[in-house]
């Protein structure tokens, strides 16, 4: 029983972590997009 929770705890969590690391991405993406647009207009 303890051994299914953790399972479901870490299943949860990776999908967490995995939502995290791609919001993350995209926001280094936006990010770079609008140094790089910022640049090209200086």
């Amino acid at each position: 029983m303890m051994c299914r929770r953790f399972l479901g705890y870490w299943l949860v969590n990776q999908d967490l972590m995995t939502n995290l690391s791609i919001s993350i991405m995209n926001k280094a993406e936006v990010i770079g997009t609008v140094i790089t647009a910022v640049h090209i207009s200086q």
